[in-house]
């Protein structure tokens, strides 16, 4: 009945001429000077005949039962875009494109189809995008997606894909994204990859990738942003991001790289993607951050490495190379309870910097350089409040009325007369001074002195052990010597010579001692 009233609405509307007063279905919201149905509603099917259909660009519907799309569309020869979500369709019939040579953008959101007729979307000349994320797509049969020679978007994310053949993809030259996100997929699909020679961004997150192996990157000679994130790594390859070529290795040119929530134990071989503009580490479990991890990209920006528990080594230097970076997330590492003096020194653009819900003590204005910052977060931090933290409520540019809140919940932890104070409310005049340099000296020096005396005790204790054993050898030594420098053995009874019938006994020598 709601297709009935629909195509009697439309078929008014178009019939009539533009002077007339026109009316929209109550089921549509429509825009017929520019050719706009959308949100249509009690759609079932589409009518065979459909008066003046061929002035409309823009067709959406939303929420009905529609089971299939077939031929019927043809009618609609001028559409443009054609959005249908959430309407249940199960079944996309091959030819139900067939003559749409305008069409431009298809989205077939959340439906109910579980794969895809090879050659539903062959033939299309024109189209730039097409969406079919959240449906039960499980396997792309061969030929699934040829030769649209325009596509330049292409959406599958949130099915059940398991399966890709190596010619599911064939003759798509532009695309330039490519979303397999949110999927089953087990492995990296490299064999797909070279079907998209101008491949922008790549999205793989969501899977169940375990492995990044050497060369899974290789034909992605135009990638800009890799995300991976959401996946099972735990391996990946110092050669993941390398080009296998005759003669040598080039890198690709990555700009930002998302590799969140996986099961990485180690920072990842990164350095040969020279060309970073954006690293995302977090919820991996990561322990340290060695010196010359980010050697390798001078030119990153945004770094972020948030939630990695297992953090609790930051090594001095680690962000030396670093000169532009701007943005820092390291909120949530509960392991990191110091940094090293001047780690933030070299970074002069640092106008970002999140270090809250970690486990730090002190953040002495000696670790970095703050001339551009405006934001810095040290939230729920067990801070001990003594004079290096009192430049923090002086007057900066990240500490004006607009970040002022933040600074005022920066509460001290100890020692226990500031307690549950906020260090925005510190006076300078009874603010404790540590010299935590000296300290940290006079703690060195502790300890090499006292492995020293050690040492010492333990050479003093061989000595008198062996005090008998150690004069006996030297007076042997010694009546060697005078004697005819003949050599000789002792033992316990007496000792004998080569030469002649002496004989020296043991208690010989032992009577003096």
């Amino acid at each position: 009945m709601a297709t009935v009233f629909l195509l009697t609405c439309l078929a008014a509307l178009f019939g009539l001429s533009s002077s007339v007063v026109l009316s929209c279905p109550g089921s549509c919201d429509c825009d017929l000077t520019n050719g706009k149905v959308e949100n249509c509603s009690g759609v079932t099917d589409f009518p065979e005949k459909f008066p003046n259909a061929s002035l409309i660009k823009t067709l959406c519907i939303i929420g009905n039962n529609l089971t299939s799309l077939t031929t019927r569309l043809y009618i609609f020869k001028n559409l443009e875009t054609l959005q249908i979500t959430s309407s249940g369709v199960e079944m996309v019939d091959n030819d139900t494109f067939q003559g749409m040579d305008k069409l431009k953008w298809i989205m077939m959101n959340k439906n109910l189809f579980e794969f895809v007729r090879p050659g539903t979307f062959v033939d299309l000349p024109v189209l730039t995008t097409l969406e079919l994320p959240n449906n039960n797509i499980s396997t792309l049969d061969a030929h699934t997606f040829w030769n649209m020679t325009n596509l330049k978007i292409l959406d599958l994310s949130y099915n059940k894909i398991t399966v890709i053949y190596s010619d599911s993809f064939g003759r798509l030259p532009n695309v330039t994204v490519l979303d397999l996100g949110h999927n089953q997929l087990a492995t990296v699909p490299k064999r797909i990859l070279q079907n998209f020679p101008r491949l922008y961004a790549l999205t793989l997150s969501g899977n169940r990738i375990k492995t990044v192996n050497a060369y899974d990157f290789t034909h992605c000679l135009t990638l800009r942003s890799l995300y991976l994130s959401d996946n099972q790594i735990s391996i990946l390859s110092d050669k993941a991001f390398v080009v296998n070529e005759t003669g040598g290795n080039q890198s690709l040119k990555i700009n930002f790289i998302f590799l969140g929530d996986n099961k990485l134990t180690e920072f990842p071989p990164l350095n040969n993607l020279n060309r970073l503009h954006g690293i995302v580490l977090s919820g991996n479990m990561i322990d340290s951050i060695p010196s010359d991890a980010m050697i390798g990209f001078p030119g990153l920006l945004q770094f972020r490495m948030s939630y990695n528990l297992n953090l609790t080594d930051i090594q001095p230097g680690a962000f030396r190379m670093l000169k532009l970076l701007k943005t820092i997330h390291m909120n949530g590492n509960k392991g990191l309870q110091s940094l090293p003096d001047g780690l933030f020194q070299n970074q002069k653009q640092l106008h970002t910097l999140f270090l809250g819900n970690c486990n730090l003590t002190t953040f002495p204005e000696s670790l970095g350089n703050w001339d551009h910052l405006k934001v810095l977060n040290l939230i729920n931090n067990p801070l001990h409040c003594d004079c290096a933290l009192k430049w923090l409520s002086k007057p900066h540019a990240w500490n004006q009325p607009a970040n002022q809140n933040v600074i005022s919940q920066l509460m001290c932890a100890s020692p226990p007369e500031f307690k549950h104070k906020s260090v925005w409310d510190l006076n300078d005049d009874t603010l404790p001074c540590v010299d935590h340099t000296e300290v940290s000296n006079r703690i060195t020096n502790g300890i090499i002195f006292a492995i020293v005396a050690i040492v010492l005790i333990a050479i003093v204790a061989i000595i008198l052990r062996f005090r008998r054993t150690m004069v006996l050898r030297w007076r042997y030594y010694r009546y060697a010597r005078q004697t005819d420098d003949v050599p000789f053995t002792v033992d316990n009874e007496y000792s004998d010579y080569p030469s002649g019938d002496r004989k020296l006994r043991m208690s010989d020598l032992e009577r003096d001692m």
